[in-house]
């Protein structure tokens, strides 16, 4: 394992090694808890035992809401990672391009309806859930947010009175009015960017030896307001809006 340091407590002077890839080998659970007061070490300590373990061969996952980007600078000197600032234009967190296609659609219901403020129970709900079936997204071409809004946008009314579209389509325009005008009005907010532009890149996650999530420029709601339905009823754009970004960060 990494020598993580000494041990002063007895007259060996002995050695301390941690060995978190061994433990799993084991069959063990390879947790570890830093622990202690303010000024104590366990930033250092966690930063030294990242550090051992990427030299080992290891890939770090690090969700960071330290605002000043201590783990970026802290593991500036290695080349392959991605820092992702979760409401930030760097990066893509599109659920529809971001997941696996069996589930991208299942997720992005998930996720979005709730942001959105849609009735999950609702018509256009409903036929919007059609629409992100694997099989219909292929047909349809909807790889993004984007794209879905734009295959709703093209199935409108026409601005002239010479309607060619069959009732099928018309109603299905009509269903969909109420998620293409939320999602319109949501795609102009600069923190869901992030969701909205399918120009933005996604990040290879296995291909990368460190991705680090910062969290900070969110506006996560606390526990009591996640609870209450009223307070929950009260959020901000911003805050619906971190909540789904944070959650498909988690998934």
């Amino acid at each position: 394992g990494m020598l993580l340091g000494f041990n002063k407590s007895n007259a060996n002077n002995s050695a301390v090694l941690l060995d978190l890839p061994g433990t799993a080998r084991r069959n063990h659970n390879p947790c570890l808890i830093c622990a202690g007061a303010p000024g104590y070490g366990k930033s250092y300590t966690a930063k030294r035992i990242v550090k051992a373990e990427l030299q080992r061969g290891a890939q770090a996952f690090i969700v960071e809401p330290d605002e000043y980007g201590e783990w970026a600078t802290a593991l500036a000197g290695v080349p392959n990672k991605a820092v992702i600032d979760m409401a930030g234009g760097d990066f893509g967190c599109d659920a529809l391009r971001i997941f696996p296609e069996r589930v991208a659609g299942s997720y992005w219901l998930d996720y979005m309806i709730p942001m959105l403020g849609l009735d999950v129970r609702s018509v256009a709900v409903g036929r919007l859930r059609t629409l992100l079936t694997p099989a219909a997204r292929r047909a349809l071409g909807i790889t993004s947010t984007a794209a879905l809004m734009r295959y709703i946008r093209d199935i409108q009314a026409p601005v002239d009175e010479a309607d060619t579209r069959s009732p099928q389509v018309v109603q299905l325009a009509d269903d969909l009015r109420p998620v293409l005008l939320a999602l319109e009005s949501w795609a102009t907010y600069e923190f869901t960017r992030a969701i909205f532009d399918d120009a933005l890149p996604i990040p290879d996650l296995a291909a990368l030896d460190v991705t680090i999530w910062q969290t900070g420029s969110l506006d996560l709601p606390d526990a009591e307001e996640m609870a209450n339905p009223h307070l929950y009823a009260a959020l901000s754009d911003r805050q619906r809006a971190s909540i789904a970004i944070y959650g498909m960060l988690v998934r």
